[in-house]
């Protein structure tokens, strides 16, 4: 779906976990229909090439000096309360009140739940949940403020709407993502601030890197009959639906149709994904 320019152009969006990934390319997306960026993430050096990458996209069509403008950073961990309310603060003084908010930051360390520590849980609840929560209670606390009546995009995944073998932290973070913006949607209306939830597949990032690094093969089985995305596939739905009543937001046709199976049928579903998971336990045994 193409955006309209008028939709983004000359509008801030910041963008949490926007040094790489669905993250990166969002920025991206934002930036070639005309809004600023503010980047969120953890480590400097990771958002500094991110600003170097997206500057020398736009460099050759508006000159070096105005694309870096456009394009500015804020160093955060969102898992620490501490820094959202020393930090964020401050880039709402120095850079603007976002009239759109993407919070993508995220992590995932799949497994067998008897083998993840209490260390893993509580960093993926801190990081996926607990980090979307913070950030956008401060930034929908200043939208209000200011009278934006903008839109918070809050990332989960389909492992958020469908329960998957080897997700059982990672799910019950997005999970919760996903119901905590169903409630703020319906809070955020008396303000005319939208809130939708974005549910892609897995997608070819360096997470997914990371996380094919401790897949079970059962859940490698189960998430191998899903098509892999490019971050820019997901970025361009994401950016299209913006300014827009839609909540739950697909990328892609099958992870839209996943959903309505699962609603509908929600045992034909498991019914699948258990024959996956049998064999590829039958196959580990041999």
């Amino acid at each position: 779906m193409a955006v309209h320019q008028k939709k983004l152009e000359g509008k801030l969006v910041y963008i949490t976990g926007g040094s790489s990934g669905i993250g990166l390319a969002t920025a991206q997306a934002c930036l070639s229909q005309g809004a600023s960026v503010h980047l969120l993430a953890r480590r400097r050096d990771k958002l500094s090439q991110a600003v170097e990458t997206l500057s020398s996209a736009l460099a050759p069509t508006e000159g070096a000096s105005k694309s870096a403008d456009r394009i500015t950073f804020s160093v955060i961990d969102v898992a620490s309360p501490e820094q959202i309310e020393e930090e964020l603060p401050r880039a709402f003084s120095s850079v603007g009140i976002p009239q759109v908010l993407v919070n993508c930051a995220g992590m995932s360390r799949p497994g067998y739940f008897e083998e993840l520590s209490l260390d893993i849980l509580r960093t993926t609840i801190e990081t996926n949940l607990l980090g979307t929560l913070y950030v956008s209670s401060l930034t929908y606390r200043a939208m209000i403020d200011a009278k934006i009546q903008g839109h918070i995009v809050n990332v989960s995944s389909m492992a958020g709407l469908v329960g998957v073998f080897g997700y059982t932290a990672y799910g019950a973070s997005k999970f919760g993502i996903v119901g905590f913006s169903e409630a703020l949607r319906s809070e955020a209306k008396r303000y005319g601030i939208r809130v939708s939830v974005l549910c892609p597949p897995d997608t070819e990032t360096p997470q997914l890197e990371e996380e094919n690094k401790y897949k079970p093969p059962e859940t490698r089985a189960v998430a191998g009959n899903a098509k892999l995305l490019q971050p820019d596939v997901v970025a361009q739905a994401l950016v299209s639906r913006l300014f827009t009543d839609r909540f739950i937001i697909f990328p892609d046709s099958m992870s839209a149709l996943i959903f309505g199976i699962k609603r509908y049928a929600p045992r034909l579903v498991e019914f699948f994904m258990d024959q996956d998971i049998r064999k590829a336990q039958k196959d580990k045994r041999k």
